[in-house]
Formats: C-alpha cells, structure tokens, sequence
C-alpha cells in the first residue's frame, strides 16, 4: 500500500462517486486534496474490462483535473512519478 496525496485541479469540486476507484469515497473540494492509501489491488481494479483504475487515475492526471503524488512503498516519501511507476514499485515488494 502507497500513501497518495489527491489533489483537485479541475476547478470545480468533486462529489463523493465522482472519481474512480478508491478515490470515489471523497469529495474533493476545487483546489482541495486528500490523502489514502492504495493498494495494487485498487489501481488493477476493472483492468478484467478493459477499464482498469489505474488508466482512468492517469486521463485525469493527462487532461489537468488532479494530480497524485505517491509516496513509494519501502522508500519513505520519495514520490512515485507515475501511475505505472508506482505500480513497478510495489512489484518490487
């Protein structure tokens, strides 16, 4: 499990159900952010259809609405630098 830091850069709030995955349980206010842990398991969510969390975390990351900074499994708080990155990392444990 990561620690991520969400942050809402679309301008507009989120609303609890708004965003995929283990993120769907907050609101994020516009310009507001939340910290959770996830797991591997969370970003390989739907990946069965076609639609794993992980790639819908990442276009919102691709069109501005929010930013994520992970920290490393194992490393303390260096951040992860990508979706895919924080994946290679918990491969690694």
């Amino acid at each position: 499990m990561a620690l991520a830091t969400v942050t809402n850069t679309s301008g507009a709030a989120f609303a609890a159900g708004d965003l995929p995955g283990p993120l769907a349980q907050f609101a994020i206010a516009s310009a507001g952010n939340v910290v959770t842990g996830i797991s591997k398991a969370d970003l390989l969510e739907g990946e069965d259809k076609g639609s794993p969390v992980w790639k819908q975390l990442d276009r919102l990351i691709q069109t501005g609405q929010i930013t994520i900074a992970v920290a490393s499994p194992g490393t303390g708080d260096t951040p992860a630098t990508t979706l895919v990155s924080m994946l290679d990392e918990m491969d690694s444990l």
